[in-house]
Parts: C-alpha cells; structure tokens; sequence
C-alpha cells in the first residue's frame, strides 16, 4: 500500500519519523508531501525508505503561511497526482482540506486519515477567527475516514458524531531511539530547550528566571524560525544551540541535562492541551520536566512525581526550581530507575503502534489491491 503523508510543515518532526518507522516496518510504501518553512536551514534526512516532496518557501510567520496558501495547495495536488497513493495520512484539518482540493481537481479520492496533532479551532484565537476554524473543522473531520488523536483528554474534546472514528495514539517514544549510557550530569547545571523554539513556549520567562544564577547552561535543539528566538534567545550567553537533531540525538542530549523544559504559554486551548513529546522522552531517560501549571498534563506530572510543576508567568518559582537543580542530582539515580520503567512498561511507541496498524487496516484492509507495483525513488526530492 501506498500512503501518501500531507503536512503544512517538513518531515522534521518527531511524530512523524515514528510512524514512518512503523508503516516502512509493516512494508507499505510513504511519501511525504509537505513544505521546508526555513529553505536556509538544512535538514535532516528523512527516515529510511521515504521519498519527500517538499515545497521549499521561508514562512517565518502564520500570516506567511496564510499567504503561501495557493501555493502549497497547488503543490500538494500535483504531488498526490503524481504519487498516486492508495491512503492519504494528514496531519491536522487544514492538510484535510488540502486533500480535499486536489480531489477537486482530479487527484482521485483515496481514503483519508486526519491525524490532530494541534487541531485547528483549538489554535486560533476565540471570537471570529474560532469560529471560522471550527467551520474548517466540521468539514474536514466529516469528509475523514479514521481520526486520529494523541490522548483521551483531546479526544473528549471532539463532538461525539466524530468518536466512532476516532483512534488515541499518544505521543510517546520509540524505545530503540534511546540508548541510554547511564551517566548523570556533572558540572553546570543544563535544562534541555527542545522542539519548537518560539516565544510562546516560555523561553522569555526561562530566560529572565536565570538572572543572577550561577553555573547554568540552557542546551537548546530544535527548528528556530522565529526572529526574536534567533536574535535574543540563542545569541544570550546562557544558551548552546545544537541545532536540528534527530530524535535519538536529542534523547542524548536530555541524558546529559538535569532537567527538559516544557512551557506552554496559556493563549489558547491547544496550549492548554498540550500533549508534548518531552514530557514522555525526558520519562524515557530518567529526568524530571519542569512544565507550566496550566496545562492539562502537569496533573499527571504531579500525580507520578514526574518533576517541577510552576505557573507559566512566576519568574520567582521557576528561579526556585532551577536554583534547587545542583541539590537534587544526588537523588537523580533513584528518579532516573522510576521514570524510565514506568516510561517502558506502559509510556512508549512500541506499546501503542498497534493502534496505527489498525487504523490503516480499517482504511485499506488487507487482501485490497494496491494500484502500485513499484515505488518512487527512495532520494529526497525537493520541489
């Protein structure tokens, strides 16, 4: 089977290379169809055995994005013309409507899987701008053979005409990404700033929380897009940028940090709801998070004692937190043994894959034919 992945994004993203992982294992065809927002940046090779097709275009900003519109819609017609897939895998509505418009165009009309990493009306500001996303929505999620969400919390947010389609498979990692060593930071005191490097994600208030500290370093991975991250956040004294990573460089770097960040500035409701892939990687590698109040998740990092809990906008409690860090390495062995079984008998991708193995059965059940005998080369196109 052939499934084509359509994203507004690049395939540098860590949910991505996992279920790329687990379809190119079951032996169906991907490829990726999607767009390089930072042309400047090289980025790193695809997972093996995917074959992308990216349309290249700097979008620093939303409205960037909402300008580039007619032309990522043209491009992801014409790339699903030419790949001809037998399942079209979408990550969030908008690359729904994507599809949508290629169908009108005479791309075909294969099944459909809308995968809500951030679903739209829950990113937008309220007022007209929901409203309208909530319209996008209805339309995308009504024309979407299965639906896909990353926890139960996002999936009590769905009305429930949608719920019988509707499939959790939760952001956790991949076991054979992390290779842990054993050792434990030494020296400085390191907070791992990984992901998404925006504003919004609290780095201002880390920043300002690390005034009259010292011995601390901020190591930071990740795509940096934004200008203010770029001019203030990675030039500041404090930071060590490693740059774009993939996943099991990123878990080594967490190994060698005493604690991951994990901020969410309480704009809107996908802030709120935030389903963050380091929360599971730092459980994966045995160290604590230290994640904003007002997300939904930090009651579960409170209720396993997961790490440090502080509200997003008290520069003094999080000065609290990074300041008690040196004092804490002593029990860091014992937490690291906690963290990384309960991450391994329940918290990881491998115990979860089966979910998206089902939703592809449900869409193209075996014994269907595929209306391929080859597939494309494996080289990285970019258009």
């Amino acid at each position: 089977m052939r499934i084509a992945f359509v994203s507004a994004n690049s395939h540098f993203d860590v949910r991505f290379r996992k279920i790329a992982a687990s379809v190119r294992t079951a032996g169906h065809e991907l490829v990726f169809i999607g767009v390089d927002r930072d042309p400047a940046v090289e980025l790193p090779d695809p997972p093996d055995g995917v074959v992308t097709r990216l349309l290249k275009r700097p979008i620093p900003t939303r409205r960037a994005l909402l300008r580039a519109v007619p032309a990522l819609a043209q491009h992801i017609a014409r790339q699903l013309r030419h790949a001809n897939p037998d399942v079209v895998y979408c990550r969030d509505e908008e690359a729904v409507m994507f599809a949508l418009a290629a169908r009108l165009l005479g791309c075909g009309a294969p099944p459909i899987i809308c995968d809500l990493y951030d679903s739209l009306p829950l990113r937008v500001p309220g007022g007209l701008p929901r409203l309208l996303a909530r319209a996008v929505a209805s339309v995308a999620l009504s024309r979407s053979d299965e639906i896909i969400v990353t926890d139960e919390n996002r999936r009590r947010l769905l009305a429930s005409r949608y719920l019988p389609r509707v499939t959790v498979l939760p952001n956790y990692p991949r076991l054979s990404d992390a290779v842990t060593t054993g050792t434990f930071p030494s020296g400085p005191t390191r907070i791992l700033v990984a992901g998404q490097l925006l504003p919004q994600r609290g780095l201002g208030q880390l920043l300002d929380a690390c005034q009259g500290l010292e011995g601390i370093e901020l190591w930071c991975a990740g795509q940096a897009i934004s200008p203010w991250v770029r001019t203030v956040f990675l030039r500041s004294p404090l930071t060590r940028y490693f740059g774009l990573l993939p996943q099991p460089r990123v878990l080594a770097l967490s190994e060698a940090c005493d604690a991951v960040f994990c901020f969410y500035e309480p704009l809107t409701p996908n802030d709120i709801n935030a389903s963050p892939n380091k929360l599971y990687d730092a459980m994966m590698v045995g160290r604590p998070v230290i994640i904003n109040a007002e997300t939904r998740v930090a009651r579960f990092v409170t209720a396993h004692d997961l790490g440090y809990v502080v509200g997003y906008h008290d520069t003094d409690g999080l000065r609290s937190v990074l300041r008690s860090l040196p004092n804490a390495r002593p029990n860091l062995p014992a937490f690291a043994r906690r963290a990384s079984a309960l991450s391994q008998a329940t918290y990881s991708w491998e115990a979860v894959e089966s979910r998206l193995k089902a939703v592809l059965q449900a869409v193209a059940p075996t014994g269907t034919p595929s209306k391929h005998s080859g597939y494309p080369a494996r080289s990285s196109v970019m258009q």
